[in-house]
């Protein structure tokens, strides 16, 4: 078994488990939602959580924005940061 799961409790396991489960009944826009609402701030970052390619978090990224989500990406260093921002935040944005 995995080292990182011998030292974690049983209600962590569970919650690990739960997490799992979820996740793949979710499709690959919600888990990319989510991923960013946990402050995941990447396109490699959340490509690499999902086992996926950036071109498809990407992909996933125009679609959430077709749907309204407000996701802000800034170059920083050469890479790109991803922040999603609520209504509110946006609005003040655009003034």
């Amino acid at each position: 078994m995995n080292e990182q799961y011998d030292k974690m409790t049983k209600e962590d396991l569970i919650k690990e488990l739960m997490k799992a489960k979820a996740a793949k009944t979710k499709g690959r826009k919600e888990q990319v939602l989510d991923l960013l609402k946990q402050g995941y701030d990447t396109i490699e970052a959340i490509a690499n959580e999902l086992g996926i390619s950036t071109k498809n978090v990407s992909s996933q990224l125009t679609y959430l924005r077709k749907e309204g989500y407000h996701i802000l990406s800034i170059s920083a260093g050469g890479q790109s940061v991803l922040k999603l921002v609520d209504d509110e935040i946006m609005a003040k944005l655009l003034k």
